[in-house]
């Protein structure tokens, strides 16, 4: 009997698991089921962390990195569509998502856009432990994303 319920233990939770990698080597937490399905699950730790359903289109999907990835349509960060970033002109810069907008930044469950910086030559320069930063475009100097008041040409 104890072998019994423990297959069935078992059987219950394979068939529940969000399904295989997409790209494990890009990728340790999306995943596709045998349905079609893509999911978002962290790190595969559905069960404590749980999973979010991406409604994307499976035949354009791609990872881009762990966190993000873009279909024909929209970007997802984990697993939640940013309707706001436009999708054709997404792409990865050392690190930053941009578009031909935006540059953007993490801000829990979504890719905030960092307004008034020329998102092309966007680039950190310095990120403290406590998410503090120093960042710079063709034009300014930021702390924080705020413009500092300095002499570009001479600011070190």
């Amino acid at each position: 009997m104890k072998n019994i319920c423990f297959l069935l233990l078992c059987l219950l939770l394979t068939s529940c698991m969000p399904g295989k990698h997409i790209d494990k080597n890009k990728s340790d937490s999306y995943f596709i089921n045998i349905f079609g399905n893509i999911y978002y699950s962290p790190a595969g730790n559905w069960l404590e962390i749980g999973m979010t359903e991406c409604d994307a289109d499976i035949n354009s999907f791609k990872i881009i990195t762990n966190e993000i990835a873009k279909d024909k349509n929209f970007v997802f960060y984990k697993g939640i569509k940013q309707v706001h970033i436009d999708c054709s002109s997404f792409y990865m810069d050392n690190g930053i998502p941009k578009d031909e907008n935006y540059a953007y930044f993490i801000e829990f469950d979504s890719l905030a856009p960092i307004k008034n910086v020329d998102s092309k030559t966007f680039k950190y320069i310095i990120i403290d432990p406590l998410n503090r930063s120093i960042t710079q475009d063709k034009n300014n100097y930021y702390f924080n994303f705020k413009k500092i008041n300095v002499d570009y040409s001479t600011f070190k």
